[in-house]
């Protein structure tokens, strides 16, 4: 083990894998299958991409970036810091549509990264040694991605929402194909626990989705921030803090990071009885929430 970008709370890093010269991809494939949600098929395999730069790579979640996926990152051992390079594996391309939708779960943002690669690839290659310079692209993707229309961003959030589903559905249909017995032997092969279609996550939506749910409750300074936004919102634009700040109706990023510090400010301008007043509207939402699911999980 080593300790290096991405650790978790004891800094403790991901299993590595060597060198692909020590490793047969048949090799490297089961290693990588143990920190998916489910098994990459052997045959998926067309080519591997590797950086020879850096000696050691560590899984990661997986992103799709057009026919690509990216499964690693590599770091140099002496800099652990510093340095970052993305590996990625190519599919099979027959295999890529139901594959891919059914491994990964894609974010609005990683839509949208693989569209803003695909069409500005060129753009960031070294022309010194055609590598693909990743700081410059996160970088500017990031901003794109801060600079896109409301009604543009929605487009990628229900597109993520059917690569969700897809992937909850494909799940399922791998999970009940095996018996029992392949079961438990992809379980001791595997880091991940094998969960059971659903899980807590699928319980969450159904809460949320049932009739009746009064809502979660809302924090006292969030709820004192829903009040003051469109408040604010006019403040900004009437002294041009923002261009372009709203879009279809709703804040964009700027306007947000504004919207967010004022906030703050006056909050802590607020009494301890203004505060109060936010604190027992979050009690009250609190109890009726809780009573309703009370009131659910019994039913079920």
């Amino acid at each position: 083990m080593r300790r290096g970008p991405g650790s978790g709370k004891s800094g403790l890093q991901t299993p590595l894998l060597h060198h692909p010269a020590a490793w047969p991809a048949k090799n490297l494939l089961h290693s990588v299958n143990r920190h998916l949600s489910y098994p990459i098929p052997a045959l998926s395999f067309r080519s591997l991409f590797w950086s020879h730069s850096f000696p050691h790579v560590a899984v990661r979640a997986p992103r799709r970036v057009g026919n690509h996926v990216i499964l690693c990152q590599s770091y140099d051992a002496s800099r652990p810091r510093c340095s970052l390079i993305l590996i990625s594996i190519v599919l099979n391309s027959r295999l890529l549509s139901s594959l891919l939708g059914a491994v990964i779960k894609s974010s609005p943002y990683t839509l949208f990264f693989q569209d803003y690669f695909s069409k500005n690839r060129s753009n960031y290659l070294d022309p010194e040694n055609g590598r693909l310079k990743i700081t410059d692209l996160a970088r500017d993707c990031g901003k794109a991605w801060g600079d896109l229309p409301y009604g543009e961003v929605q487009t990628y959030t229900e597109a993520s929402k059917k690569d969700r589903a897809a992937a909850q559905a494909a799940y399922e249909k791998w999970y009940t194909s095996l018996t029992p017995e392949q079961l438990r032997a992809a379980q001791a092969d595997r880091k991940r626990p094998i969960l059971t279609p659903g899980g807590k996550e699928a319980f969450k939506r159904r809460l949320d989705d049932a009739p009746g749910n009064p809502g979660r409750p809302i924090g006292p300074f969030f709820l004192f921030l829903r009040d003051m936004t469109p408040k604010i919102a006019q403040e900004a634009q009437a002294k041009t803090l923002v261009q372009d700040g709203v879009s279809d109706g709703k804040p964009r990023m700027e306007l947000r990071r504004y919207i967010g510090k004022r906030a703050g400010e006056l909050w802590n301008e607020l009494t301890d009885a203004q505060k109060e007043e936010y604190k027992k509207k979050n009690r009250e939402m609190r109890e009726k929430y809780d009573a309703w699911k009370k009131e659910y999980e019994e039913k079920k």
